[in-house]
């Protein structure tokens, strides 16, 4: 399940008309440890990653809540990160696009909705020189599977 809507998503970014001109890279969150992330970061940017996160049951049925992490490099200081400067994307700018690509569309088996989305404020990003965003995704109900054989 979670595969299948992992894979809607990153399609769902990858194939919308203004993130394919605009985005460098479009993906799942690459397994790697956190040094070699925080370089890959860099290298991606201007970049969405989708990152699979809690999964709600209730009734039989599961709520899905995925995470779509925009990197930006930090272009002229903190407040131009996150706005742009006209030349790069900020991180609003990808806010925006991914807002575009998914918000109350149906993707693999469920319609999806933007519930959340935050700046990361770490030093660790800021000294790299990049800015993170971080947007909740949550799916409608999703029937889980039951096995009612004899």
């Amino acid at each position: 399940m979670l595969a299948l809507h992992e894979n809607a998503l990153v399609e769902a970014l990858k194939n919308h008309r203004d993130i394919k001109t605009k985005v460098k890279t479009v993906d799942s969150l690459p397994q790697v440890i956190s040094k070699q992330l925080l370089t890959r970061y860099m290298a991606d940017a201007p970049a969405l990653y989708v990152v699979p996160g809690r999964i709600n049951v209730k009734d039989d049925d599961a709520t899905l809540e995925f995470t779509v992490v925009g990197i930006v490099r930090n272009v002229a200081g903190q407040a131009q990160s996150r706005k742009g400067d006209g030349i790069d994307i900020g991180c609003d700018h990808l806010m925006l696009l991914a807002t575009r690509a998914i918000n109350q569309q149906r993707l693999g088996k469920c319609r999806w909705a933007i519930t959340t989305a935050e700046m990361a404020d770490d030093d660790l990003f800021l000294e790299a020189g990049i800015a993170v965003i971080e947007m909740k995704f949550v799916s409608s109900p999703v029937q889980v599977d039951a096995d009612f054989g004899a």
